[in-house]
């Protein structure tokens, strides 16, 4: 099978062992065939516990690291295709948990301008995509900045910054989120989400949160190096039980719901908003007044 240019991410029977390159457990397969398509723009969540191969997978995708066997596409390139490399990254950019480890520049400006130099730009051209990436993040006015005195959040916008003046399809997050406050999370996930509704920028977001991974449009979720569900968000957070087995939580709205209607109340499943929620607990008891006053 082919990979075609409408799959932005496509990965044929991948498989990953740590000892096949000198890692520190040989013979440990981190993924053991995964097969999955992610079509250009589609806002995807990739969930999983400790040691399911989300990170794996990840690196797999930027060519950081080479599938043991089987095969990645990206944008249709092969990632074994060394002299591709560059081209494979430009249109998979990552953006790694820890900001510090991907900001290399003295300046905000000139950490942006780092990608877009080493893609052989024209000086002229490398200043406007900086301007306009530092201004899609909200992050023009800090171009001077010494990135070092900005707040885990603002890092992490700059790490974006960089990544979009790429131009890249898809913009994959690893555990991007992990580290930052409250506020400076929904800062990213407004970005992440504004980036692929109204730019068209595929978004891979690897996450150990599921509040946040219920705003995408899909949801995969990894375990034991395999792909044990994927599907809609609700269609997904329904399946509490399998969940809990591989030890993750579910959403809070669907939490709730579902103690709701174990406790008798006539509830839907898959309800992930809370105003949706709220709606359906006010129909519900709309519902039993209205039968109260007719009987």
């Amino acid at each position: 099978m082919v990979a075609t240019k409408k799959h932005i991410v496509e990965t044929q029977g991948v498989e990953f062992s740590y000892g096949a390159c000198g890692g520190p457990v040989p013979g440990a397969k981190a993924l053991d065939g995964i097969s999955l398509r992610i079509e250009k723009g589609e806002f995807v969540a990739l969930v999983g516990g400790n040691g399911s191969g989300k990170t794996t997978f990840a690196r797999l995708l930027n060519a950081l690291l080479l599938p043991t066997s089987g095969t990645v596409y990206i944008d249709g390139i092969d990632t074994k295709d060394k002299e591709r490399l560059w081209e494979v990254r430009r249109v998979a950019g990552m953006v790694f948990q820890n900001p510090d480890s991907q900001i290399i520049g003295t300046t905000v400006e000139e950490d942006v301008a780092f990608g877009p130099e080493n893609l052989g730009l024209e000086p002229e051209e490398t200043r406007r995509r900086v301007r306009e990436a530092l201004r899609r993040v909200g992050m023009e006015r800090h171009a001077d900045s010494p990135p070092h005195l900005l707040s885990g959040g603002r890092k992490q916008l700059v790490s974006i910054a960089g990544i979009i003046a790429m131009e890249p399809g898809c913009l994959i997050l690893d555990e991007a989120t992990a580290l930052l406050d409250p506020t400076a999370r929904e800062e990213i996930m407004e970005l992440l989400r504004r980036l692929n509704r109204e730019e068209g920028i595929t978004v891979l977001h690897i996450t150990h949160d599921m509040e946040e991974a219920a705003l995408a449009d899909r949801v995969i979720v990894m375990h034991a190096g395999r792909v044990a569900l994927d599907g809609k968000p609700s269609e997904v957070f329904s399946r509490a039980s399998l969940l809990r087995e591989m030890g993750l939580d579910i959403p809070q709205v669907a939490e709730l719901s579902e103690r709701l209607r174990g406790e008798g109340f006539d509830l839907p499943s898959g309800l992930l908003d809370t105003d949706a929620a709220v709606a359906a607990l006010e129909r519900m008891l709309a519902g039993s007044r209205h039968a109260v006053h007719t009987t």
